[in-house]
């Protein structure tokens, strides 16, 4: 015990000095050392250590070659490699390919005495799986201040990212939805405008078409406008439909549904040099709204003419069919392909999304996003395969309708048109 009633600890050694005594003899004398400070560090560094084993974060070292020198029991946690498995090999192992490029700019932060503070990145685990991290990452220095290597402090924060991108994708389809209806809204206000004068045009060119010594020039000028006309009155009767309540659900023949579209834009296919091949089954029941229907058939051929602005050859087919991922599901499936100009593999992911177009100026992005959405309100699904391949181009739209009735026993109407 000091003076000052301090308690301290002693190393006694057993081998004493010995000094010769004038008289022959020697004293010996014991050695002791004040192992106080010793000990405090010793038990600092175990305290330090049982800390950084106890952590929830991935503590790991690393020498200034990049190698790793120390490993936590959360490291084998998050990365799945075992503290054997992980001391000694490059840091790499736990960074994906295409971030490799980091590392060199850390290491040579740390090199120039920097740290790296609360740095969000992705790291690789032992199965390949990918994990999101926010790394602090400090030098290391030995005894005499020199940097030997780095610390890694990393934290997941997978959980946290996806919570923010969800977020995200909320308010996104919020401000989606927001203009879809205000634009819904609009489309339905100007449809009811429309609705009275196209009545009237209607009823003018029905009086024109049975005057007396029309020309057939004349008269065939008539039924293009009168064909154009019936489907501007199309478009305006599904855009009332949109904010129509109470309406019922009824059985429609899908068949009969697409022979009167292609019968509506036959003038149209004829003007762009498209010719038809059709193969389409009637008696085939789908239980739903007529006018959503024809939309979403309507859409699709145009989309099919527009993809071939110097023409090309379009194959319409209804036929009953099955859900290609569940077989047992039995139902109506209509095709449309056209040989037009397909659609890029980088654009294809998108085509769904609403006011997403290819067409510049003269598309708006709703088509397909609304066709999509009223095949789900059926209970149907739509597939879309396309090339832009050159002399292979041209895309195939499938969509299944649930049946509402029998469909073993069906009539098919077959037939080509070919366009001028």
């Amino acid at each position: 015990m000091a003076r000052q009633m301090r308690k301290f600890e002693l190393d006694v050694q057993k081998q004493p000095l010995e000094f010769p005594k004038s008289d022959g003899e020697t004293v010996q004398l014991p050695v002791t050392r004040d192992s106080t400070s010793q000990e405090q560090a010793e038990s600092a560094t175990g305290r330090l250590a049982a800390i950084v084993e106890s952590s929830d974060d991935a503590i790991i070292s690393k020498n200034l070659d990049g190698t790793i020198t120390s490993w936590n029991e959360s490291a084998e946690r998050m990365f799945g490699y075992t503290t054997a498995e992980a001391i000694g090999q490059p840091i790499s192992l736990i960074i994906p390919p295409d971030r490799r490029s980091e590392e060199d700019s850390i290491l040579d932060r740390i090199r120039h005495g920097k740290r790296v503070d609360h740095f969000e990145t992705v790291r690789m685990r032992k199965d390949g799986s990918l994990i999101e991290l926010s790394l602090t990452i400090s030098p290391v220095r030995d005894s005499h201040g020199r940097i030997v290597g780095a610390s890694k402090v990393g934290r997941d924060i997978t959980e946290r990212r996806q919570t923010e991108r969800s977020l995200q994708e909320s308010e996104e389809r919020l401000r989606k939805t927001e203009k879809l209806a205000a634009a819904g809204q609009l489309a339905a206000s100007l449809a009811h405008e429309i609705n009275n004068p196209l009545s009237s045009v209607t009823n003018a060119l029905y009086l024109l078409k049975h005057i007396p010594g029309l020309t057939p020039e004349a008269q065939n000028l008539v039924t293009i406008a009168s064909t154009e006309l019936a489907r501007m009155a199309r478009i305006v009767r599904q855009s009332l439909s949109y904010y129509r309540k109470g309406l019922i659900p009824k059985d429609v023949d899908l068949g009969a549904i697409v022979a009167e579209s292609l019968q509506v834009f036959s003038s149209k296919f004829e003007r762009s040099h498209v010719s038809i091949k059709q193969k389409l089954a009637t008696g085939l029941v789908v239980h739903g709204f007529s006018d959503e229907i024809r939309q979403v058939v309507d859409n699709l051929l145009l989309n099919a003419v527009e993809a071939m602005p110097e023409g090309g050859r379009l194959s319409v087919a209804v036929h009953p069919s099955r859900d290609w991922k569940h077989e047992t599901r039995r139902g109506i499936r209509l095709t449309i392909g056209d040989s037009g100009s397909g659609i890029s593999r980088e654009v294809r992911p998108r085509i769904f999304e609403p006011f997403f177009t290819t067409k510049a100026e003269k598309g708006t992005g709703l088509g397909l996003w609304v066709a999509r959405g009223l095949i789900a309100k059926h209970d149907g699904t739509i597939r879309v395969r396309s090339s832009n391949a050159k002399g292979h181009s041209g895309t195939v739209i499938s969509i299944l309708w649930p049946a509402a009735g029998p469909i073993e026993d069906v009539k098919v109407r077959s037939g080509s048109e070919v366009a001028s």
